[in-house]
C-alpha cells in the first residue's frame, strides 16, 4: 500500500516544468538527445558497466562523503531530506539511504524515460520531471543537495551558475551541497571539465569547503583488476579525473548568477 501511494505521488510529479529561457530549453534538448543516443549505443552501455575499479572508486567517493557527514551532521536528529539533481533512475541516491537511514529521498531529472524506470525499481524515491535551472521546490526545502557529473554535462557556464544558485536557494541554512565533476578535459564534445577556479566563484555561498580529487582516470580503470592497486593509485591526485566538492550553505549571500558569462 505504501509503495502504491509513493508511485501515485511520483506519477503526479512527472509533469514537465517549462523554462522561459529559450537558451536553457535548447541546452535541455541537446542533453536529452545525447542521452537518448547513449541508451541506444551498446559501446556506451559497456562503458558504464560496473567493474572492479569502478566499484572501488565508488567506495572511495562514498567513504569521503560518509566522513564529512559524521562531522557535519552529528547534531541533526530529525529525518533528513535529500535531493539528487540529474538522478536518472535513482540508483545513486539509493546509496544515501544506507549512509543516512530514514531519510526522505528525492530525485530530479529532465529525462522522462529514466524517471519512469526509477518509479518502477526505486519506489521509495520521490521523482520529479523538471529543469535543474528552475526547480519546483520552496526555499530551504532540503538538508542535502547533490549532483554527480550533471554540471559536466552542461556546456554553458551561465546555466551551470543557475543550477548552483537554485541549489543554494532550496538548501536549508547549514545544508550540505555535494558536487562531483570532471576536472580534466575529455575528447567527448558533450561534456566539459569544471575548473576549480569556476567552483571557487561560489565559495561565498558555501563555507567549510572541501575539494577532493577522486575517480581514477577511466583509461586506467579498464586494465586494473586489483582493489588494492586501485586504492593506491587513487591516492595520487594527478591520476584522479574528477573533483568531489563538499560545502555548507552560507546565509545572507549574494546571487552567484551576476557577472557569470556563458
Amino acid at each position: 500500500m505504501v509503495n502504491a501511494f509513493i508511485l501515485f505521488q511520483n506519477l503526479i510529479f512527472l509533469l514537465p516544468v517549462h523554462s522561459d529561457n529559450v537558451k536553457m530549453d535548447t541546452e535541455r534538448t541537446r542533453i536529452e538527445q545525447v542521452y537518448t543516443k547513449y541508451t541506444h549505443n551498446s559501446s556506451k552501455k559497456n562503458k558504464w558497466r560496473a567493474n572492479i575499479a569502478k566499484t572501488v572508486v565508488w567506495e572511495i567517493i562514498f567513504g569521503h562523503i560518509q566522513t564529512e557527514f559524521k562531522k557535519r551532521l552529528q547534531n541533526k536528529s530529525e529525518q533528513l531530506t535529500i535531493l539528487e539533481i540529474g538522478c536518472s533512475s535513482g540508483n545513486i541516491i539509493k546509496r544515501f539511504s544506507s549512509l543516512l537511514p530514514f531519510s526522505s529521498l528525492h530525485g530530479l531529472d529532465i529525462r522522462l524515460d529514466s524517471l519512469q524506470r526509477g518509479i518502477t525499481y526505486n519506489t521509495d524515491v520521490h521523482f520529479y520531471h523538471a529543469n535543474a535551472g528552475n526547480m519546483p521546490y520552496k526555499d530551504k526545502s532540503f538538508d542535502i543537495v547533490f549532483q554527480f557529473v550533471c554540471l559536466s554535462s552542461i556546456l554553458s557556464k551561465k546555466h551551470r551558475a543557475h543550477i548552483i544558485s537554485e541549489s543554494h536557494r532550496i538548501l536549508k541554512d547549514g545544508g550540505i551541497f555535494i558536487s562531483l565533476d570532471m576536472r580534466y578535459w575529455s575528447p567527448n564534445p558533450n561534456v566539459c571539465a569544471i575548473k576549480r577556479s569556476e567552483l571557487s566563484q561560489y565559495d561565498p555561498l558555501f563555507h567549510f569547503n572541501k575539494y577532493i580529487p577522486v575517480w581514477l582516470l577511466p583509461p586506467l580503470q579498464k586494465y586494473i583488476h586489483s582493489r588494492f592497486l586501485v586504492r593506491q593509485l587513487c591516492k595520487l591526485n594527478i591520476l584522479c579525473s574528477h573533483w568531489l566538492y563538499i560545502g555548507e550553505k552560507h546565509t545572507n549571500t549574494i546571487n552567484p548568477i551576476k557577472n557569470i558569462n556563458t
